[in-house]
């Protein structure tokens, strides 16, 4: 049985010199990254919902289910779990600390970035996935692919696959011999997909190497040892910075950049490569980009179906829309504002698409309207004298729909109000159709 798990917590961050040198982020990036017109301005997220962004974390291990963290083990459980409620405190306690090399300042503080992070644990015995040291990181190589493919397949809902895999022969040298390394040799890369802005069912993944061996390495060797300076376990502990790289990636999968800093300069930003970040400072501009990402990206199939606001967008001006969207709120078309959409338009079935007031209108050409519930039904209501037209193969799925004045002309366009919907027109009200259907 599958276990979702999302929790907050609390903790103290570790932010000395021991944690810039255990802490590794070191991860190549892959996938096109490319970028298009913002639609809405993502810099405003005051009346955005909280986004919950689902992912799978899964721990492969040998065949013989050695290799890798244990179900039975109390401390490998507390350490996923402060894995989890780590990189989600990061997410909801932006730090002020942040370095001006990196950030100016001149657009404030986002102290809560409004993304959580939804965990699926899954532990799957596999030799052939398990191992993958050495070289550079392939985000999903061949010894991956078919379990990625199975895990698809077998999902009810889609979530970003975050592999922790193995390097057999650091394994064996310090978790089976039980050998000792002073420094840290152990291939801890990462790396990632970015987020497509023009293919929304391109996978996006995540490769953690060496996370158990790494592990293992600090809790067995470095703790004690007086060539760290004799650390307690609490202190080698803490200098592993639990859940950072997990945030870290994921963000790379809402779109964010990294940071190429030298001499501790930016250590502070969630987004500095290499080992040496330890904080989780986000500027609001790379807020911005994460919440731009979960609307007009491949990143957005991720975030849950119940994810909504009551508060609409609210458009006042005329504006069109052409790129594929989803969005978290309803839609209020108003003060004589003329809104053109021509793209896909995915809405929360708990919210309204309301046009009102004289010279207000919704135009929609070749456009598709739908909510990421198939059993639910969206609100089109028309009012104060507003007009909608569809045209082009224009298609509203799952809708209510109630013109209670002006008017709503269907030029070759299909209405589909479902089995538990309605369609309304008030006396007085207009409704002419030149081809199309409401079923």
């Amino acid at each position: 049985m599958k276990k979702y798990i999302l929790f907050n917590l609390t903790i103290l961050l570790c932010s000395n010199l021991w944690s810039q040198v255990f802490q590794d982020i070191d991860e190549t990036i892959s996938g096109l990254k490319s970028t298009t017109t913002d639609l809405l301005d993502y810099s405003d997220i005051s009346n955005e919902p909280i986004k919950y962004v689902r992912a799978n974390m899964i721990f492969l291990r040998k065949d013989d289910g050695t290799g890798g963290f244990q179900l039975n083990n109390q401390a490998h459980q507390q350490y996923i779990s402060d894995k989890i409620n780590n990189s989600n405190y990061f997410m909801a306690n932006i730090t002020s600390d942040y370095d001006t090399e990196c950030y100016d300042g001149s657009l404030g503080i986002i102290n809560d970035s409004k993304i959580r992070f939804v965990y699926n644990v899954m532990y799957i015995n596999n030799s052939t996935a398990w191992n993958n040291g050495g070289g550079s990181c392939s985000v999903l190589p061949s010894n991956l692919a078919a379990l990625n493919d199975s895990i698809v397949q077998n999902s009810t809902y889609p979530a970003i696959n975050m592999f922790y895999t193995e390097d057999q022969t650091s394994y064996q040298n310090i978790v089976v011999n039980q050998n000792c390394p002073t420094t840290n040799g152990i291939p801890t890369t990462s790396c990632t997909y970015w987020p497509s802005f023009y293919s929304f069912n391109n996978a996006q993944n995540i490769h953690m190497r060496c996370s158990y061996t790494k592990y293992y390495w600090m809790m067995n060797c470095v703790v004690g040892n007086s060539y760290w300076g004799s650390p307690s376990q609490s202190t080698v502990y803490g200098w592993l910075n639990t859940g950072r790289v997990e945030a870290h990636e994921l963000a790379h999968n809402l779109d964010l950049d990294d940071i190429h800093k030298t001499n501790g300069d930016c250590d502070q930003h969630l987004m500095m490569h290499n080992s040496g970040g330890y904080g989780n400072f986000l500027s609001p501009i790379e807020i911005a980009t994460m919440h731009k990402a979960l609307s007009q990206s491949s990143a957005r199939r991720f975030v849950t179906e119940t994810t909504y606001s009551s508060t609409p967008i609210a458009i006042s001006q005329n504006t069109s829309w052409a790129s594929s969207i989803r969005i978290y709120r309803g839609l209020t078309i108003q003060n004589g504002a003329a809104f053109q959409l021509s793209s896909e338009l995915i809405i929360p079935s708990e919210t309204d698409i309301l046009v009102t007031g004289s010279g207000s209108s919704l135009t929609a050409s070749g456009a598709t309207i739908y909510t990421p519930h198939t059993n639910s039904t969206l609100d089109l209501t028309v009012q104060q004298n507003a007009s909608v037209t569809l045209n082009n193969g224009t298609s509203i799925q799952n809708c209510n729909v109630s013109v209670q004045s002006g008017s709503l002309t269907i030029n070759n366009a299909n209405i589909d109000i479902s089995s538990s919907g309605s369609f309304n027109v008030a006396v007085g009200a207009t409704l002419t159709i030149n081809q199309g259907s409401i079923y």
